[in-house]
């Protein structure tokens, strides 16, 4: 050969799979997010003091 590289693909339908396993995992992660600001709006709704929020946040 002339020092070309050669990758080998998936058939067509794996590649669909694994795509489709991608896009459930960022769907979860995206719902994931969401759920994360709701309790970070819960939390600052229950730790009314000021300043103590971003201390919290902080760690």
């Amino acid at each position: 050969m002339n020092g070309a590289i050669i990758i080998h693909l998936s058939l067509l339908e794996i590649q669909r799979e694994i795509v489709g396993r991608i896009e459930a995992e960022r769907q979860i992660v995206e719902g994931n997010r969401e759920l994360i600001q709701i309790y970070e709006a819960k939390i600052k709704q229950v730790i009314p003091a000021r300043g103590l929020c971003e201390k919290v946040w902080e760690g």
